[in-house]
Parts: structure tokens; C-alpha cells; sequence
């Protein structure tokens, strides 16, 4: 079995590599790249109480910039995967969401008296959780620390293994994704089977026409080669 992988550079190979040690082939399409929009001058996370993460990816590009760790308060997060970055950048989680969504972490956060958060995420983010940590009285900043960028360039080495149907299943890990898939691949079949991560990544999918559509039980790669498999 092979599929697609449509991820940004990095979470291509992170995936690629385990999927090749569940024995399955992989065909990595760059559909998108993430572009941080924020300096450490920028913000001083010192001054909050808690720092609100609604994806890994958030947490690789504070991770990034050149803050002192003792400076770091206390993080809340989405999800498992967004829980596991946060740990390997070396800070404290102290509450995952029930449910991998931006909403349900909005509605079940533990929120304290005078308890100032920091969220930091997309530029493409709902703010739709802002009004609801406002709402249950959150002192809440939100500032937007990465962009994502849709590559739109046709891959003339995949066309090949569309063609003669060498791939078996796409991967979607995001909105993005699918909209770069799409411009990357025009000639896509929208019979390939997807595997989504989400519902939010699976509507769009539909959206663009696919049809048979499987969405990971689990947000993280294990959820997605369960899907697979």
C-alpha cells in the first residue's frame, strides 16, 4: 500500500517515517508551509498566568523563539499531539481538552479569578474560542504566531503514480492541506479513499468532491495509521 502525505516538509517526514515502520509506502506532497509572523520581542510570556496552545504547531514556533523555559507559564491544550510537543519543548501541561477541538478546550478550561491566558495560534484560526473564554470571564489575549502558507505548483513526479493508480489513500491533516493538494495535483481522482485527521478536514474535503472518506478516531499519527490499516 502507498499514500499520499500532505503535510508541510517536516510533518511529512515525521509521518513518512512511521508509516514506514508500519510497513506502509509513502509519496510526500509538500501541500503547505508554515511561516512564524511573531518575535520573542514581540510578546513577554512572563506576564501571563497560562499559555493556550490549539495545535502542535503553535508550540514548535514559541519553541523556536529565544525565551527562557523559567519564563514559561503553564500550558493548556487541544489535544494529545499539541500536549507532546509542549512537553518536549520542555513545559508543564496542565490541561488537555476532553475533546481534540479549539471550542470544547474553550468550554471545559478551568478558569481562575483574575487569571490572565495567552493563546497563541494560527492566522487562519476560528476566534470563534476567544468569545467563548471571554464569555466565562477569561482575561484572554490572542495573538496569532504563525501563518500557512498554500503551495500551488503542480508536482509532475505524482502524476505518474495517479495515473496507473499507485496510490492507494491521501492523508489530510488540515483545511490547508486539502487546499493544496488540489492545486498541486489538478488532475486528482476524487475516488482515492481519504484518511482526514478531523471532521473540520474531512468537510472540506467533501467539499472539494471526495467521497469516501475516513476520519482518525485519534488527531495524532496513531490515529491516522489506525485509519490506514
Amino acid at each position: 500500500m502507498r499514500v499520499l502525505l500532505t503535510r508541510d516538509r517536516q510533518g511529512n517526514a515525521a509521518w513518512a517515517r512511521a508509516c514506514h515502520a508500519a510497513g506502509i509506502e509513502t509519496y510526500s506532497l509538500e501541500t503547505i508551509t508554515i511561516r512564524p509572523i511573531i518575535s520573542s520581542s514581540a510578546i513577554d510570556v512572563s506576564q501571563f498566568d497560562l499559555l493556550l496552545f490549539t495545535s502542535a504547531t503553535a508550540v514548535q514556533v514559541l519553541s523556536q523563539l529565544p525565551i527562557k523555559k523559567t519564563a514559561l507559564p503553564e500550558v493548556a491544550v487541544v489535544g494529545e499531539a499539541t500536549a507532546n510537543a509542549a512537553k518536549k519543548a520542555g513545559m508543564t501541561v496542565s490541561f488537555i481538552s476532553p475533546s481534540p477541538t479549539a471550542h470544547t478546550l474553550a468550554r471545559a478550561l478551568p478558569i481562575k479569578e483574575h487569571q490572565k491566558i495567552l493563546w497563541l495560534h494560527s492566522a487562519l484560526a476560528d476566534l470563534g474560542s476567544l468569545r467563548i473564554l471571554r464569555s466565562r470571564g477569561g482575561e484572554v489575549a490572542a495573538v496569532p504566531i504563525y501563518t500557512t502558507h498554500i503551495l500551488t505548483e503542480p508536482d509532475p513526479r505524482l502524476a505518474p503514480l495517479l495515473a496507473t493508480g499507485q496510490i492507494d489513500k491521501i492523508v489530510v491533516a488540515s483545511p490547508s492541506a486539502v487546499r493544496g493538494l488540489l492545486a498541486r495535483a489538478p488532475r486528482l481522482s476524487t475516488n482515492i479513499p481519504v484518511v482526514a485527521i478531523g471532521s473540520k478536514t474531512a468537510n472540506v474535503a467533501r467539499q472539494a468532491g471526495f467521497a469516501r472518506m475516513q476520519i482518525a478516531q485519534h488527531p495524532n499519527i496513531g490515529g491516522i495509521l489506525d485509519a490506514i490499516l
